[in-house]
């Protein structure tokens, strides 16, 4: 049985008008839907008592540093904290929260980085790069089923799940590889990759991500680049070049795929997001620094759902952004 506890959150501010990218004249392309961010009432409690244990003062926020996102088929949100140590569980429509809390019967994470989820499996996988391991923790009861690991492993970073083969890729940031592993047997597969700048090549890849097509996207950080493979490893193609402001990439995070195939690569110095079309050519920008909607601090990971929502952590801000795609209208519409 999955349970929840009352979600006290300011949860979605929205914007008091409708912002959108880009600007008019030009038809939208992105609207701002809303911020999750903020705790009510934390009280005295022990989350409250836990902050000003890291932090020396109460916090209003819900997270404290929050980096890797997932949803599951059920809209569900899967956030890391690497602040708080934890997976923070957020049901929006049913206004609950729920957390894989920082320790547990079998576990304890140093630094929970990226998140994925298996459907078929009902597993909820969290890499923790300082211990090298990532745990299956099962998504009803939050218990830990098991763990992954590889002799090697550097330092894994990111994980993604292909849910039609079962496979689990795995970025391996000072390995400068993707490795493989089969969830239904738990068997490592392989790897892809060696440090280099030619094309397949690989210098600290930061994330990984699956579309729905099964083609893999890598976040080749120190080639300044985003590198899409088939399901078996075969280069398809590679985009992104070096610079001080975009379409370039100054220091790429996160990847994700819409349902019309728009890449969007999350950009720490750009504090924003880019949005390149399927043969890598820039689409839009979105961002800016500083506190307000739509507007970033280092951002982190960005996933996008089923509905094409887009999801991006905001670490220091303390929030989650949430942004909706709007798709291009044909002449039959």
């Amino acid at each position: 049985m999955m349970w929840f506890w009352t979600l006290w959150l300011t949860v979605q501010l929205k914007p008091d008008s409708p912002m959108v990218w880009p600007g008019p004249p030009d038809p939208p392309r992105i609207q701002m839907v809303g911020i999750v961010q903020q705790v009510r009432d934390l009280g005295e409690g022990w989350t409250a008592r836990l902050v000003r244990m890291l932090t020396g003062r109460k916090s209003p926020y819900l997270f404290l540093q929050p980096y890797g996102v997932a949803v599951d088929a059920e809209g569900r949100i899967y956030v890391t904290d690497q602040g708080m140590r934890r997976v923070t569980v957020l049901d929006l429509q049913k206004h609950r929260r729920d957390y894989i809390p920082s320790r547990g019967k079998g576990y304890a994470f140093r630094w929970p980085q990226d998140v994925a989820i298996w459907e078929a499996g009902n597993e909820v996988l969290v890499v923790d790069p300082e211990q090298k391991i990532i745990f299956r923790f099962d998504r009803t009861t939050r218990t830990l089923k098991g763990t992954l690991t590889s002799a090697d492993w550097v330092r894994p970073v990111s994980v993604a799940v292909n849910q039609k083969s079962q496979i689990l890729y795995v970025a391996d940031s000072k390995g400068h590889s993707i490795h493989l592993f089969d969830l239904k047997t738990g068997s490592y597969l392989g790897k892809w990759g060696k440090r280099g700048s030619d094309a397949g090549d690989f210098n600290f890849p930061t994330q990984v991500n699956v579309d729905r097509k099964g083609q893999v996207y890598v976040v080749d950080m120190g080639n300044f680049r985003v590198q899409v493979f088939n399901a078996e490893g075969e280069l398809l193609s590679f985009f992104g070049e070096p610079g001080d402001r975009p379409p370039a990439m100054a220091r790429p995070r996160g990847v994700a795929v819409d349902s019309e195939g728009h890449i969007y690569v999350t950009d720490a110095l750009y504090a924003g997001f880019q949005i390149f079309d399927i043969f890598g050519r820039p689409y839009l920008f979105v961002g800016g620094p500083g506190k307000g909607f739509g507007q970033f601090v280092m951002p982190g990971d960005v996933f996008i759902d089923a509905q094409d929502r887009i999801y991006i952590t905001d670490p220091l801000n303390h929030r989650l952004q949430i942004f909706q795609y709007l798709p291009e209208k044909t002449d039959e519409e």
